[in-house]
């Protein structure tokens, strides 16, 4: 299965690709919400849960898993069933909490399986799960597969959350689901975090335009960000340049003043200076 990461940020989606099975996530493609939806739709959860099924609507292929922030109800899920994609979502206990007291009266009855071990710092990780839980008190429920992982050092919880999945849960795979389940942060470091501070500057609003300019500037600024994002893939001069620099803003500073005082003749001929500069004094 070809795995997809759906997180929100305002006003739009962005759809991620796990592109080397090594818990790495590249956007690969943005979808600006401008939907009509009914009048009485006033959460703004709700809003995420019509944003994410019109663009699934247009996005889905067979065979796809998708792992959601946490902005689901049975309807999305079925939704997701419908087209056959595979999914684990984030279940939040005061969000499903008849879900959550099925789980808690399992765990009473020792129904509940348990996976611990210890790292090399003396942390504690626990993994918990249980196959076939109601995703709630309705007579047409989706019966679900609950886990959820708790990280314990020095005594005190520092991590601890839970999702559901339609994929059975053993020993062998509860780490790799939640592995999958907790990388909504990795879109929220190397997208968001990307966009806003490393040269980006995605929040500025450029001040241009009475109706349309800033939005434009706006998708500008992502289509840049979307083809760097194609070069750290498949150009080795590209990645090669990246890589004698820490920040991405350093690497977009050191681009500016190169060529604000040399000129080239093309990109290639730029990054080649940068990854090998020429020997010389100041004067």
């Amino acid at each position: 299965m070809k795995p997809l990461l759906i997180s929100w940020k305002r006003s739009f989606l962005i759809i991620s690709a796990n592109c080397n099975g090594e818990n790495t996530w590249k956007p690969i493609s943005f979808y600006l919400v401008n939907i009509s939806l009914p009048w009485m739709v006033q959460s703004i959860s709700v809003l995420k849960r019509y944003a994410a099924l019109a663009v699934l609507s247009k996005l889905l292929r067979k065979e796809m898993f998708v792992t959601i922030i946490r902005f689901f109800k049975q309807p999305f899920i079925k939704e997701l069933k419908n087209e056959k994609m595979s999914f684990i979502l984030v279940a939040k206990p005061k969000d499903h909490k008849i879900m959550m007291e099925w789980v808690g009266e399992q765990k009473q009855m020792g129904e509940v399986s348990r996976l611990q071990y210890k790292d090399q710092k003396g942390r504690n990780h626990v993994y918990e799960w249980i196959n076939a839980v109601p995703l709630n008190g309705n007579k047409h429920t989706y019966w679900v597969n609950y886990f959820e992982y708790q990280i314990i050092a020095n005594g005190k919880t520092t991590y601890r959350n839970s999702w559901i999945t339609d994929i059975s849960i053993d020993r062998g795979n509860v780490k790799h689901l939640v592995r999958g389940g907790r990388s909504r942060w990795k879109i929220e470091n190397e997208t968001f975090n990307t966009l806003k501070n490393q040269g980006y500057h995605l929040e500025h609003n450029f001040g241009h335009g009475k109706k349309y300019l800033s939005m434009n500037f706006f998708l500008l600024n992502l289509l840049a960000f979307f083809m760097h994002q194609i070069f750290e893939l498949t150009d080795l001069l590209y990645q090669k340049c990246r890589g004698k620099f820490s920040a991405r803003i350093e690497y977009w500073n050191q681009l500016r003043c190169t060529f604000r005082i040399l000129l080239f003749n093309s990109w290639e001929t730029l990054l080649r200076f940068i990854i090998f500069p020429p020997l010389a004094r100041a004067p």
